[in-house]
């Protein structure tokens, strides 16, 4: 299966705003925590590619198991996928 980077982008986006929501968090919240609000926002847009690193950090500020994350970022992207086949 060939992965398709701007979907994975765009589903990791969708991941991450869909847990700091889930989890009552706003941007400005998680900059709190030493990440530029304009960091997260470019990451809930797709604009930036995460670091595995990064991926962990917002894991645990958000207080969800690292999997956890995985699971929405797989979640998402498997929507995506079937979103864009009937485009």
């Amino acid at each position: 299966m060939k992965v398709e980077k701007d979907i994975l982008l765009q589903a990791f986006a969708n991941a991450l705003r869909v847990l700091r929501h889930s989890k009552g968090f706003s941007q400005e919240k998680l900059a709190l925590e030493g990440i530029s609000r304009g960091h997260i926002s470019d990451l809930e847009r797709g604009r930036r590619d995460p670091r595995l690193s990064m991926m962990w950090y917002l894991a645990e500020l958000l207080n969800v198991p690292f999997t956890a994350l995985a699971r929405e970022v797989e979640r998402q992207y498997a929507h995506l996928e079937k979103k864009n086949k009937h485009e």
